[in-house]
């Protein structure tokens, strides 16, 4: 469930780049790979429930 905003930006981010609109595009691109650092960082800070 985290990562639909970042799969929603890029996909919109794409669209808008096939319509011509480069800022909004380059805008939702950044904030796309901001959300995926975001959810990348919460889930490898987290403690593994795992015994190794």
């Amino acid at each position: 469930m985290e990562m639909i905003p970042s799969l929603v930006l890029t996909l919109f981010g794409t669209w808008m780049a096939t319509r011509g609109s480069r800022l909004i595009a380059i805008v939702c691109w950044v904030l796309a790979i901001l959300a995926m650092l975001g959810v990348m960082s919460y889930h490898m800070s987290d403690t593994l429930p795992v015994d190794l």
